[in-house]
């Protein structure tokens, strides 16, 4: 469960913003590596938040979704939200990650969207703020670095059955550039640094025998409903900004006060809309987040 964001108390207002994006190309690029019709899929989503993507995938034609989060609050709107699907939700269950607490070889998809970045919070350690990372990378160990993403990496494998598809929806490096952190460069670090870089992610996932690793970006894709580049103003209004995590490093950093005074400023002199037009080129090229399919080799593959 992240530490950084008190998710009970941000369930209540969390689907003022959010909303599931790319869940049609998540579903088909499951399912064609799967080699299955939507509805033989059996999905397990790991850390689903207040359901939106368990819903998506499910109007999407999944057949059959099991629910996990570590929030209470979180998990009572999802189960409202997916209530209409009857006995195609098999289960809506409180539980904290990294480990998965179902028999091996259970589903044929796992998800982790939007969750990875807030598992391990070594970056929320005292002078964590003053490494720069874009400067003087870490040369330790990615599984030192990141142990409780690498424990649930390990369990995925564990709980897919053979040919199935972990696929992980993710702020890579390039997302975060092309984000609003650039206003601010010590939180711009600070999460880069609780964001597992890409790299890394794909040579963990190598590292743990899982096959046909590739990722996606969605040029301008946003997860919020608004947007952060379709509403010059939103970064104003605080109640966006406790909705959405990244915010929180900038708080963290004491960046926010001159990033507000920026905004302000460029707002009163009409210049809003064109700065944010100009800070959010490389946006409309990559997008927020980035998803990564990476697949269990089949009993075949393996020798079996």
């Amino acid at each position: 469960m992240s530490k950084y964001t008190d998710y009970d108390t941000v369930s209540q207002t969390y689907d003022n913003l959010r909303y599931a994006t790319g869940v049609e190309l998540m579903t088909s690029i499951s399912c064609g590596l799967l080699g299955k019709k939507p509805e033989d899929v059996v999905l397990l989503e790991a850390g689903c938040g207040t359901g939106n993507y368990s819903l998506g995938l499910l109007e999407n034609g999944i057949g059959s979704i099991t629910m996990i989060d570590g929030s209470k609050g979180m998990l009572e709107k999802a189960g409202e939200k997916v209530k209409k699907f009857g006995s195609k939700v098999k289960e809506v269950k409180q539980h904290i990650l990294p480990t998965l607490p179902y028999p091996d070889n259970s589903f044929d998809v796992i998800t982790l969207i939007e969750v990875a970045h807030h598992l391990d919070t070594l970056w929320l350690e005292e002078g964590a703020a003053n490494r720069d990372v874009t400067k003087a990378p870490l040369k330790t160990d990615f599984k030192k670095r990141y142990p409780n993403l690498t424990k649930l990496i390990q369990e995925v494998m564990r709980v897919l059955k053979p040919n199935g598809v972990f696929f992980i929806d993710h702020p890579f490096q390039n997302n975060i550039d092309a984000s609003w952190l650039s206003l601010a460069p010590k939180a711009l670090s600070l999460y880069k640094q609780a964001c597992i870089p890409e790299t890394d992610l794909i040579a963990m996932l190598k590292q743990e025998s899982y096959d046909n690793v590739f990722f996606v970006q969605r040029p301008g894709s946003s997860i919020t409903k608004i947007g952060m580049y379709g509403n010059p103003e939103c970064v104003l209004d605080p109640k966006f900004r406790n909705s959405c995590s990244e915010w929180q490093y900038v708080d963290k950093s004491g960046e926010l006060p001159a990033v507000l005074e920026k905004l302000e400023k460029k707002k009163a002199e009409g210049k809003l809309a064109e700065f944010v037009h100009e800070i959010s080129e490389l946006h409309r090229s990559v997008g927020e987040t980035s998803i990564l399919f990476a697949q269990k080799k089949s009993a075949v593959s393996n020798g079996h």
